[in-house]
């Protein structure tokens, strides 16, 4: 009677096993909850997810997520573990995570998985990489850089829409009389405030600019004069 009830018990934990083993799990990684599946991402991404889905997860089931710096050069020694968490589930989910946050420094450049274990048997595998800047990113940087060196960078300065009206465009004029147009893109929401730059080309223009403010309903702003050559300027309307 002793070994039929052991052998019961035995073939029970047998049971759990398979079942534990019969567990599926399907993974993408994305730069957050809602965005697209990638398998490369910035080494500015602030952080990496893993999205996931189960079949077959029992009560008590645990989850580990393992993320590993599989191949970053010199930063770190091949296949380092950077982060880890484990999650108990008690039955399957459709839009389970596993995250890790960028390092203070940035990611370094190279190969990265996360592995997903379910009760400490692999399930599955997921690779991604961190990519460095593209040459057309690095051309725009040493350009920049090469312009602040000789002071051509381009000013910036902040506009807040302090009304209840979007702001659709805004008006400049050197001379009070003629008016352009400058591009502020999809326009400034109620009590909203962008950052906005001027082209390189005016710098040898005068530091006092007129501006108007255009709402959607046409009307407009009185004029109001602005130095551009103040620092930090916020224009308000």
């Amino acid at each position: 009677m002793k070994r039929t009830i052991a052998l019961l018990i035995a073939m029970i934990g047998c049971g759990a096993l398979a079942q534990a083993g019969d567990v599926k799990v399907k993974a993408m990684i994305t730069t957050g909850p809602g965005d697209e599946e990638t398998t490369s991402l910035a080494a500015d991404t602030p952080k990496v997810f893993a999205i996931f889905k189960t079949k077959g997860l029992q009560k008590g089931d645990k989850l580990r997520g393992v993320w590993i710096a599989e191949d970053v050069g010199s930063a770190a020694p091949a296949n380092s573990k950077i982060g880890e968490k484990t999650l108990a589930l008690d039955e399957d989910t459709d839009n389970g995570d596993f995250s890790v946050s960028k390092p203070t420094k940035g990611w370094p450049v190279g190969k990265y998985r996360l592995e997903i274990y379910v009760n400490d048997k692999l399930a599955t595998t997921e690779k991604f990489t961190i990519k460095g800047k593209t040459e057309k990113e690095s051309a725009e940087s040493e350009e920049s850089a090469e312009s602040k060196e000789s002071g051509e960078s381009d000013y910036s300065f902040k506009v807040h829409n302090t009304t209840k009206d979007r702001i659709k465009k805004l008006l400049v004029s050197e001379d009070g009389e003629k008016y352009g147009t400058f591009d502020i893109g999809k326009g400034i929401g109620p009590d909203k405030t962008v950052t906005l730059q001027w082209d390189k080309s005016t710098n040898n223009s005068d530091c006092e600019w007129l501006i108007k403010a255009v709402f959607d309903d046409g009307s407009e702003t009185p004029p109001k004069k602005f130095d551009f050559c103040e620092e930090d300027l916020e224009l308000e309307f």
